[in-house]
């Protein structure tokens, strides 16, 4: 992957909003990066909000082994018992149809610390795909206070 860290500071190449790229200095101590600078940062505006960051990638004919690789962390405000806030990660045809949705995460997933997360991409060998990084916040109660923080940094594709 291309920029799995954020570490230019930008999307790019990935494909999605600038505002979801923050660097430790402008999170101000409420989130901060797994390495480097920077990190993705899905969700937590207080208000009802999807964003999705997405590369296309190409996975050589040949290979014996994919394993897609990120670290998370998800820490919420949300008063609900259910689960209301999703991250997902899903593979995605040329044409932009979900081929498979591969992890997903939810307000019900809040702990200390990031955690890494794998998923294996041997049954994509020999395609061009697009890794997206999708994150859904609502607020069930409408008032703007829950929140629930998606953090993503060092998204890696391992091929061999």
């Amino acid at each position: 992957m291309r920029n799995g860290g954020f570490g230019t500071g930008t999307p790019a190449p990935w494909a999605g909003p600038a505002d979801v790229i923050v660097s430790n200095a402008e999170a101000g101590g409420a989130e901060h990066s797994h390495s480097g600078r920077y990190f993705a940062w899905l969700g937590g505006f207080g208000t009802d909000r999807s964003d999705s960051l997405t590369q296309e990638v190409e996975l050589p004919a040949g290979c014996g082994a994919a394993l897609l690789s990120f670290w998370y962390h998800v820490d919420t405000s949300e008063p609900v018992t259910g689960a209301v806030d999703t991250f997902t990660v899903r593979v995605l045809a040329p044409d932009g149809a979900v081929l498979a949705t591969v992890r997903t995460f939810t307000n019900r997933d809040d702990r200390e610390g990031y955690r890494m997360a794998t998923a294996p991409m041997r049954r994509f060998v020999g395609r061009t795909v697009g890794i997206e990084l999708s994150g859904a916040d609502t607020d069930p109660t409408r008032t703007g206070r829950y929140t629930t923080n998606f953090v993503i940094d060092d998204v890696a594709l391992d091929v061999a």
